[in-house]
Order: structure tokens, then sequence, then C-alpha cells
């Protein structure tokens, strides 16, 4: 399957059919994990690398060419499956409880047909052939393949010194969450040209924090504008704000925002604040009142940027406007720092959970006072993974790389805890 080439979105879904019934228990985790379908989207969105333009996995697809893919085609593979999830979590009493998975494939399909072709027909190139454009069911798909093409593609970036194959809109990802409001019968896709500028006005005060912008900074912040198809008055707005150095509060954000909008306009900022050596207390005020636009609590900041820096510590080298710009150490440790910060606040909990594994508390002991061996190294990650999974606040950890916790749970748990009993009554 190429997803570059014609009828790619067919050989998709039919693929889909295949894979969903293989990670059954995988997604069935997943769809159980959360309680709302922001909070599945929000972690979908980090996990797959569709926030930072880096696909390091597909939940509901596996193809043997995907090697071969461009960045661009996996992005608009993990794009649409983001999509079918956010359709299945919304019925996922009654797809965990159907025997035929492929009736959900289909309904989402439609579904995702009739939202792209009420909210972006008048904005693409189907405009121009409305008269011919077939509603018919036979001849959806492969409409809605044309229109996801034009949703992702971003042609204008080869005129922005941007390498051709990497172009496509790193804001298309907002579309999943434009398409679980229209399931919910809200309607948010109308203010995306507002909230792309928002998140970009968030990212051009974050640049300077230090009240110079870095070069670093400056590509990451022409990079978004470049990618995300913004219009030429938008983009003379946000070429002011540059030269003005736009300071936080003179950022407005629109009340009627939804809390998830706000959160991903915080952890856009927060990628540019990382990319540069800005003093800890002026990056935090920044933030302290970045958090305050947004209305967002403590929790929510620090949940935010814990899904940043874990994604970031492993993906570094493969982000596009990254590369070679981030300082590994100090982003780890600020990731060990928060992880313990995390841990202290659901320590009851994770101290209920552990005692309940009396083999993993075990290894965790003896890894205090020893080595392990491999063996015995894997079956400390497995089950602490397995752990923190149950943990909705720490749901992060199932990420691929979420094993960087391993040394950090060694050091963070509270020895007493470990102690066999046998130990504690000596």
């Amino acid at each position: 399957m190429d997803p570059s080439g014609n009828h790619w979105l067919k050989s998709l879904v039919k693929n889909m059919h295949i894979v969903m019934n293989a990670r059954h228990a995988i997604i069935k985790e997943l769809l159980c994990k959360y309680e709302t379908d922001d909070e599945f989207v929000h972690f979908y969105i980090h996990s797959s690398g569709l926030f930072y333009g880096h696909i390091n996995n597909h939940l509901l697809s596996k193809f043997s060419t995907m090697n071969t893919w461009s960045v661009a085609d996996h992005y608009k593979v993990a794009l649409i499956e983001g999509m079918f999830g956010a359709y299945i979590f919304r019925h996922k009493h009654d797809f965990l409880q159907s025997h035929d998975k492929s009736i959900f494939i289909e309904k989402a399909l439609q579904k995702i047909f009739e939202f792209y072709v009420v909210f972006t027909i008048k904005e693409s190139y189907y405009a121009r052939r409305k008269p011919r454009f077939s509603y018919r069911k036979h001849s959806q798909i492969f409409e809605l393949e044309k229109i996801i093409n034009f949703r992702v593609n971003t042609p204008t970036m080869l005129n922005k010194g941007f390498w051709k194959g990497l172009h496509f809109n790193v804001f298309s990802y907002l579309d999943i969450l434009f398409f679980l409001k229209w399931l919910r019968g809200d309607y948010l896709f109308d203010k995306q040209k507002e909230i792309k500028t928002t998140i970009l006005r968030a990212m051009i005060s974050a640049s300077f924090v230090d009240e110079k912008e870095s070069k670093q900074d400056n590509t990451i912040i022409h990079y978004f504008i470049a990618s995300g198809n913004v219009t030429a008055d938008v983009e003379k707005e946000l070429e002011h704000d540059i030269a003005q150095k736009l300071p936080v509060n003179s950022i407005h954000i629109n009340s009627n925002f939804p809390p998830l909008i706000r959160m991903l306009m915080y952890e856009h900022a927060l990628i540019v604040l990382l990319n540069n050596a800005i003093e800890i207390q002026e990056k935090n005020h920044f933030l302290s009142q970045l958090a305050e636009l947004c209305n967002l609590s403590e929790d929510e900041t620090d949940y935010s940027t814990m899904l940043v820096e874990n994604f970031i510590v492993h993906n570094t080298k493969h982000i596009l406007y990254l590369r070679q710009r981030f300082r590994f150490d100090f982003i780890t440790n600020n990731f060990a720092s928060r992880f313990s910060t995390f841990f202290t606040k659901n320590k009851a909990k994770i101290t209920t959970e552990l005692q309940e594994s009396k083999e993993l508390m075990e290894l965790l002991w003896k890894a205090k006072n020893e080595k392990l061996s491999d063996e015995e190294r894997e079956k400390v990650k497995k089950q602490s993974i397995d752990l923190l999974r149950t943990i909705p606040s720490l749901a992060i950890f199932m990420i691929p790389g979420g094993s960087i916790v391993l040394p950090l749970l060694l050091k963070i748990i509270p020895e007493e805890i470990l102690i066999p009993s046998s130990f504690r009554n000596s």
C-alpha cells in the first residue's frame, strides 16, 4: 500500500479489518483506560506522534511497506486512524460487545466522509468541481481519499525552504478534534483559523521569553507557519507579532475554546521553550502566565509537560524541526523530576497496586542492592509498566519509550515499601 498513490484509503480500510481483530486486546485496554473521548484523543495525538509531526506507531494498521513511506505518508495514515479511533471510542460499549467489528469501520468511514463534505468542501478544489462531485456510496471512499490528501498536503512549504517529501500540514491533526466535536453535535471546525493563529501566537511569545529569538526558535516558528496552511493575511499578522516580540499578556484566547484545545496551545508553546537554555525561573513564570490564560490547573499542566518531555526524550532525532537542537540531559532531568512529583501525588495508589505484586516487590528490593539479570530486568520492566497503567494520570507510560520510568522508579519508590515483610519485623 502506497499512501502517496491512488486507492490507498481502500487498502487501509481493508487492512484495518484484519489488524483490529489481531489487536483487539490492546484496543480494548486503551478504550477502557479513559473515561472521556477528550482524554482518549489527547493521548492518541501524543502517543501516535501526530502532535509532533513524527509518527512512531500505527494503532489500527500494519503494512510490510511502511518502512518505504515518507513522513507525510505516515502522518496521513495516522490522521485517519485517529478519526476512526475517535468514532470507535464514542461507541466503545457497543464496539466491545460486538462480534463484528467491521460494522464500526464502515460506519466510521461514512461519518468521516460526511464530516469532511460538510466542513471542508468550500475550501478545496472540489468547490470548483461541485457539479461533478459524487455522493454515491461506492465512490465515497475515493472522494474521501482526495479530501484527506488535500487536507494533509502543504505544497507551499516547497517555496519556503523545506525539503520535498516533508511538506504536510502539521495542524491537520486538529481535524480529529473537530470530528469528535461534530460527532457530539458541536461545531468547532469553523474556528480552525482562529485556533491555529492562537497556537502560533503562543509559540511566538514563548520564543521571546528571554527577550530574544534564537535561530532554533526561528526555525520552529517558521516551520509551523509554513506548514499550517495559514492565509496570507494571517501570516502577515504573525510576522508582525515576531517583529514586536509578542508578550504573553497580549495573547487573546477565546473563552469558548474547549479545554483540550487550550491544553494543546500550552503544549505547543512548551516545545519552543524546551528548545533553548532559558533560565528555569523565566520559563516557569511564562508557563504560569500562559496556564492562567488557558485556564489550566497545575495537574493539567504537569501532565501536559510530561507528555511532551517523554515523547521528545525518545524521539528528538526523528522530529524534523528539533534535530540536534535539544539539550537531552536537561530535558531528561526535568522529566525525572516531574515524574517524581507525579509519583508523590499518586503514592498511595501505587503503593496499593505494588503490594499486590509480590514478585515485583522482591525484584525491586533486589535491584536496590545488586544487579538484576536480563530476564529479571525484563520482568521488572513489564510489571512496572503494567502497574503504572492502572493509574489514569500515569497512563502516559503506555507511550512507546515510557520504559524510561524504570530507573526512576527504583530511585523514587520509598525503601520501606520494598522491604520484604521478614525484614520489617526484624
